[in-house]
C-alpha cells in the first residue's frame, strides 16, 4: 500500500469514524454542547454552574467522556477538550516536546477560562497534564484538582504492551475493530459485558484523530515531583481492576500520599482503566461530591 492509498484510507476512516461518533453524540443528548476553538484546542462546553474542565486520555478525545457530560452539566459549566494533537484540535508534532505541549495548552486554558478560577479533572494522560499544569502553570486559577488513574510514573508506555494486539498488517475494518475490542478487554474495560459496538465505535475514532505520541510523553516520571506543588484539594480515582496500575493499585496509591497528604483517594469497584466510561455512575458521584465540597482535604 502506497503513501497516497494510505492517506485516502486515513481520510476514510476519519470520514467514517467522525460521522459515528456524531450519531453517538446525538444519542448521548449533547445537541446543546457546543464546540470552539482556542490556540488550535477545540473545547465543547455545555451545562451551568461553576467552571469544570476536563481532560481526556492518551490516544483519545472529548468522547472518554461520553458517559459524564450531561449528569455533570446539570451541576457545572463544563469545558471538555480535545487536548493538542487529538480529536478536532490542530495536529501538533507527533514527539513534540512535553513542556511545549504544556506551554501550549495553558495558553488555551487562559483563553477558555478567561483566566477565572475554575475546578480541573483529568484522566490518565490527561489527569498527569493536569496535575503538571496545576503544578507549573495555573496555580492557584486552579480550585479543585480531580485526577483518575493518572499516568507520568515512568513506565506507562510499556505497561499492557505485552498483552495488547497490534494493527500492524490488519487491512480490512472488521480486522482493526476485534484489534479493538481486544485491546479494550485487556487493558481498558475490566467487565466485557460494558465492551460494546459504542466502545469500539469511540476508541476507533480516537485512534484516527490522534496525532500526538501521548504514550512517550505519558511515561515520563514526572507525576510525584508535581503533586508537592499542588496547593489546592486533590482527590485521585483509579479503578480497582485498572491493570495498568503496576506494580500494584496499593503501591501507587501509597506514594500519592507521601507526595500529597492532603489527598482524597477514591477506588472504583469493578472498574478497569476506562473507569468513568465504564461505572460512570460512580464516577460521577464521587466527582460532584468532591468539587462541589467545602473540605480543604483527606479527613
Amino acid at each position: 500500500m502506497n503513501a497516497h492509498t494510505n492517506a485516502v484510507s486515513s481520510a476514510e476512516t476519519r470520514a467514517r469514524t467522525s460521522a459515528r461518533l456524531q450519531q453517538h453524540r446525538d444519542a448521548a443528548g449533547l445537541a446543546a454542547m457546543r464546540m470552539e476553538m482556542h490556540q488550535g484546542v477545540a473545547v465543547h462546553r455545555m451545562g451551568t454552574g461553576p467552571a469544570l474542565v476536563l481532560l481526556h486520555g492518551g490516544r483519545g478525545s472529548w468522547c472518554h467522556w461520553i458517559h459524564n457530560i450531561v449528569p455533570l452539566s446539570r451541576h457545572f459549566s463544563l469545558h471538555v477538550l480535545d487536548l493538542p494533537g487529538f480529536g478536532v484540535s490542530a495536529p501538533v508534532p507527533r514527539e513534540w516536546p512535553y513542556a511545549d505541549y504544556l506551554s501550549l495548552l495553558s495558553k488555551a486554558l487562559a483563553e477558555i477560562t478567561d483566566g477565572r478560577p475554575f475546578l480541573l479533572a483529568g484522566f490518565s494522560f490527561g489527569a498527569q497534564t493536569a496535575a503538571m499544569l496545576t503544578a507549573h502553570h495555573l496555580g492557584e486559577q486552579v480550585r479543585r484538582l480531580s485526577l483518575l488513574a493518572p499516568a507520568g510514573w515512568g513506565n506507562d508506555g510499556d505497561i499492557g504492551r505485552e498483552s495488547r494486539k497490534s494493527l500492524r498488517d490488519v487491512t480490512t475494518v472488521e480486522g482493526r475493530r476485534e484489534v479493538f475490542r481486544h485491546n479494550l478487554g485487556t487493558n481498558q474495560i475490566a467487565d466485557p459485558v460494558r465492551i460494546t459496538e459504542h466502545t469500539v465505535d469511540l476508541l476507533e475514532y480516537n485512534i484516527a484523530h490522534s496525532v500526538f505520541h501521548s504514550p512517550q510523553a505519558g511515561s515520563l516520571p514526572v507525576l510525584l515531583d508535581a503533586l508537592p506543588k499542588i496547593h489546592c484539594p486533590l482527590q485521585v480515582m483509579a479503578g480497582e481492576r485498572d491493570i495498568l496500575q503496576k506494580p500494584s493499585l496499593e503501591w501507587r496509591m501509597a506514594r500519592i500520599r507521601e507526595a500529597a497528604p492532603q489527598v482524597i483517594v477514591e477506588p472504583l469497584a469493578g472498574a478497569g482503566h476506562w473507569a468513568q466510561y465504564e461505572v460512570p455512575e460512580a464516577y460521577n458521584q464521587h466527582l460532584i461530591a468532591f468539587m462541589q465540597s467545602q473540605s480543604s482535604g483527606r479527613q
